[in-house]
């Protein structure tokens, strides 16, 4: 079993922005404004879900592992625009990971490593790996 996750797709995750839509709902004389996943985000989901399996299976990872400690979300994106923020890519991507590689999306530390431009050839490349808990202490002591 091995204590790392890589997932390369030939595409970029959806936006949050089209994550989440809102709906009304009427419960009797109230109107109360909710948000319900989307269709283009479900479709997203099952693709990448799928290539996670893969992924999964290939590199004899079990998602049990990811229950201790905290875990890094390395992402690099071949993006179609420069004015695309990868920021708004994480939630997606995170949930996706949830039930699969991932107990908990609590201890997940996502980061940006890398980014480029194609407008023809988008990229995700995701590497999922056990944060070195003397770094985090390192990290912790630089910012006091």
């Amino acid at each position: 079993m091995k204590n790392e996750l890589r997932v390369e797709v030939p595409y970029l995750p959806i936006s949050v922005n089209k994550y989440l839509a809102p709906r009304i709902q009427r419960v009797g004389n109230k109107v109360i404004p909710t948000m319900y996943e989307t269709k283009t985000s479900k479709d997203w989901k099952l693709l990448f879900r799928t290539a996670i399996l893969r992924a999964m299976k290939h590199q004899d990872f079990k998602k049990e592992q990811t229950g201790d400690g905290h875990w890094y979300l390395d992402c690099g994106f071949v993006l179609k625009r420069k004015n695309q923020d990868c920021n708004n890519f994480f939630k997606i991507l995170i949930d996706s990971f949830i039930g699969l590689a991932i107990e908990d999306d609590k201890n997940i530390l996502p980061r940006v490593q890398w980014l480029d431009y194609d407008t023809k050839n988008p990229k995700t490349m995701i590497y999922l790996h056990k944060v070195n808990q003397l770094e985090l202490l390192n990290v912790k002591e630089g910012m006091k």
